[in-house]
């Protein structure tokens, strides 16, 4: 089975006037497996035709949010997750899913990370990596939820939110 890696909490003192960054790696409850997902894209030369995108089985609503990015050109607001799937037949892409066992020895060519809430909301930003991370366990472990002063309320006091990053290998180079 995949081993759980732990990581130390550091609790700061009572005192300080506003909450530091926090770094938390997101929760691996259903995270014991990954999903690959193989994205074949018509209207693209056959070298660079494939993509294949490995990630944490708790992270496919973001691995959606992350195709709406790259394919339809953004992430559509409003309603539930499920009412706003990626069209990926007038894009010209085919796509299978398939849970596969945790495999540390994959390299990603690409290590996306896709940013959420806070300056970008719900919509999302999707950056690569940096510096960049060819390990896939490097590049998956990424992911996590970070407490990020935006600002400050009337009162004077910070203001908090949280920003998600999820992160995602692709381990097959798209040249294009």
């Amino acid at each position: 089975g995949a081993s759980l890696t732990r990581h130390p909490v550091v609790a700061l003192a009572a005192t300080m006037t506003a909450p530091p960054e926090v770094d938390i790696p997101v929760a691996e409850t259903s995270a014991r497996g990954w999903t690959e997902c193989v994205l074949e894209f018509k209207n693209r030369p056959a070298l660079s035709s494939v993509e294949v995108w490995v990630f944490r089985r708790r992270a496919r609503a973001e691995f959606e949010r992350l195709m709406h990015l790259r394919i339809n050109g953004g992430y559509p607001p409003g309603g539930e997750d499920g009412d706003r799937p990626v069209d990926f037949v007038s894009a010209g892409v085919s796509v299978e899913c398939r849970d596969r066992a945790v495999d540390a020895n994959l390299v990603c060519s690409q290590c996306v990370r896709v940013l959420t809430g806070g300056a970008y909301g719900n919509g999302g930003i999707a950056v690569p990596a940096y510096p960049p991370k060819p390990q896939v366990l490097d590049c998956l472990d990424l992911s996590r939820a970070v407490a990020v002063e935006q600002g400050k309320r009337e009162d004077g006091s910070p203001l908090i939110v949280q920003l998600t990053e999820t992160s995602f290998c692709n381990t097959v180079r798209v040249r294009g």
